[in-house]
């Protein structure tokens, strides 16, 4: 589970197979904010964040209804927790 605070983020993202050191890396307009390493992270979730970006990996073993299921007991208990509103959108 990577963490991002969408408000810093403001455009479509890109999510793209990087090098050796960065498997998956995450990009938007200004460049790369994320990786799938959590080495790269220029726009950290803080305390005073009120939107906050989840990126979920799931092996590709994994189903695609124990994902589903999967997410959404995590986004529950999140909202349950932390409070506010989510959306789910899945890429494959």
């Amino acid at each position: 589970i990577m963490a991002y605070d969408a408000a810093e983020i403001d455009e479509l993202i890109s999510i793209t197979i990087g090098e050796k050191e960065s498997v998956l890396s995450f990009s938007g307009p200004d460049g790369v904010f994320g990786d799938f390493t959590g080495h790269i992270n220029t726009r950290p979730v803080t305390p005073g964040t009120k939107k906050m970006l989840q990126l979920i990996f799931f092996p590709p073993s994994f189903h695609a209804d124990a994902a589903d299921e999967l997410l959404s007991s995590l986004t529950k208990m999140f909202e349950q927790i932390h409070g506010g509103t989510h959306t789910v959108s899945w890429l494959s």
